[in-house]
């Protein structure tokens, strides 16, 4: 499928998934995409970012947690190559030496193993519910204010895309 498919107009509509009124054109000759705002005159004003903090506040012990096990996941890798150093080091050693080292060095890549195991889903989980409820938050809020409304905002074109 290509762009000629979909007529001579190099002008494509998308809808924003906050139901917001943004249209996008691509220009032939650059490729650019330039964004409008509202046909009405209306500009849209950006959500301040400290609301959507104070949304996420009862999510806190969430977030802490899960920069706790972001930090773990980010120490893995360097700790890794610490590693290797070591593992590499012991090769040079007496057998008997070589023997004990090389156990010990398999004990901590297990032990790394099971954090990587622990720390990334977790990370995961964590991040995923609290942004999961600040969705929930947010969408709620809308609704309620769209149901709140007088009829007669319904009956303005600007609010029904």
């Amino acid at each position: 499928m290509t762009k000629d498919s979909f007529g001579n107009s190099n002008r494509y509509s998308f809808k924003n998934p906050l139901g917001l009124s943004v249209e996008l054109h691509e220009d032939e000759i650059t490729g650019e995409q330039n964004k409008d705002d509202l046909s009405n005159g209306k500009t849209l004003q950006k959500a301040p970012i400290g609301r959507l903090f104070y949304l996420n506040k009862p999510e806190v012990p969430f977030l802490l947690l899960g920069a706790i096990a972001a930090s773990v996941h980010g120490v893995i890798f360097p700790l890794f190559g610490i590693l290797m150093s070591g593992v590499i080091k012991a090769f040079y050693e007496p057998p008997d030496k070589l023997r004990k080292d090389s156990s010990f060095w398999a004990l901590i890549s297990v032990v790394l193993g099971f954090a990587s195991f622990i720390a990334i889903p977790g990370e995961y989980l964590l991040f995923g519910i609290a942004g999961g409820k600040l969705i929930e938050r947010v969408r709620t809020l809308s609704f309620q204010n769209i149901v709140h409304q007088e009829v007669a905002w319904f009956d303005n074109p600007s609010n029904s895309r």
